[in-house]
């Protein structure tokens, strides 16, 4: 999938979604790779690593989304995701 396709996806912007890819990329949890068709869009892959760890996080997800309330107004949101977002960037 390229990235932009992706950051779509997850609702993230361009500014949010690359860093992120970049920190999965290091972790080797995903490739990224030039689009041989189109060399300015960037292809992301999920690695064997990424997919067993995406599959060992599911049941967790899950539970935690069954937990949360209705999704919070946009800007509780930012909040909530604010000291996740902040704990992997301290991880870098």
């Amino acid at each position: 999938m390229d990235q932009g396709t992706l950051g779509s996806l997850a609702r993230l912007d361009k500014s949010t979604a690359a860093p992120l890819l970049g920190r999965l990329r290091r972790r080797g949890l995903v490739e990224i790779t030039k689009d041989s068709a189109d060399r300015r869009r960037k292809l992301v892959t999920v690695t064997e690593e990424g997919a067993e760890l995406a599959t060992g996080l599911a049941p967790a997800a899950a539970t935690v989304s069954e937990q949360l309330p209705a999704l919070p107004a946009p800007g509780d949101r930012e909040e909530l995701l604010r000291l996740p977002r902040r704990t992997l960037d301290d991880e870098d």
